[in-house]
């Protein structure tokens, strides 16, 4: 039946990304880079 609360979750559900492992790494290495920029700053 369309428009039953099963469907809104299922839709829901279907939606969830779940991120690649490289995804972790270019976001480590992200931080990585504002740490060492902000210690840099921090020198001067």
């Amino acid at each position: 039946r369309l428009g039953d609360y099963q469907d809104i979750i299922f839709a829901i559900s279907a939606i969830t990304a779940v991120p690649e492992p490289g995804t972790f790494v270019f976001m480590g290495l992200g931080l990585v880079g504002v740490a060492l920029a902000g210690r840099r700053l921090r020198k001067k």
